[in-house]
């Protein structure tokens, strides 16, 4: 199955990867709209964010969003094998990190969060509608998820990100629970 998890990757990074970057940007910013104004969003005061890659959805804004409604917010670090979210307060910076992602900077005193109640909007590849997920194949999402399974696992991506077609999955691989677009919830 890896194989064809690895061509399916492939496809979807070029699709994504065709996206002018003007678009991306419209299309980011409709994503952020659609979570702020959703039930979800209001549901939750703790968000596990992410820190896009260039051709990722950027969904920096909802930081701010959390910061101006009081919502607790987290990014984060890759540690080894290990996936940890590190909670961020205004000031607090990104740095660069593994795969040229975007961190928290070196965590000094603090210590990673483990919140249970929380959303946790998820980058991928590729989703399907009925909540599969391919990331980049190293399993970093997967393995925090497997340790943290009470947390609302929401995907994000760009419309050209979702499969018409179930993707293949493996024991596991835990789907999310909502899908998020520029056209809106999916899922």
């Amino acid at each position: 199955m890896s194989g064809e998890k690895d061509r399916i990757r492939a496809e979807y990074k070029r699709r994504r990867a065709s996206i002018p970057a003007s678009l991306r940007r419209e299309k980011s910013a409709q994503i952020v709209e659609h979570l702020a104004k959703s039930s979800l969003f209001r549901d939750y005061e703790k968000i596990l964010c992410y820190a896009p890659l260039p051709e990722e959805t950027d969904i920096m804004g909802v930081r701010n969003l959390c910061y101006e409604t009081k919502k607790h917010i987290a990014f984060p670090k890759t540690c080894g094998d290990d996936l940890l979210f590190y909670e961020l307060h205004p000031g607090n910076t990104l740095v660069e990190g593994t795969f040229h992602v975007m961190e928290p900077a070196p965590p000094d005193d603090r210590r990673p969060v483990s919140w249970e109640n929380a959303l946790c909007l998820t980058p991928g590849v590729v989703f399907d509608r009925y909540g599969n997920r391919f990331g980049y194949g190293r399993g970093y999402y997967d393995r925090y998820f497997a340790t943290h399974p009470q947390l609302t696992r929401c995907g994000i991506a760009f419309s050209e990100q979702i499969s018409a077609e179930r993707l293949p999955a493996d024991k596991t691989d835990l789907p999310m629970q909502a899908l998020l677009t520029e056209e809106g919830f999916i899922l």
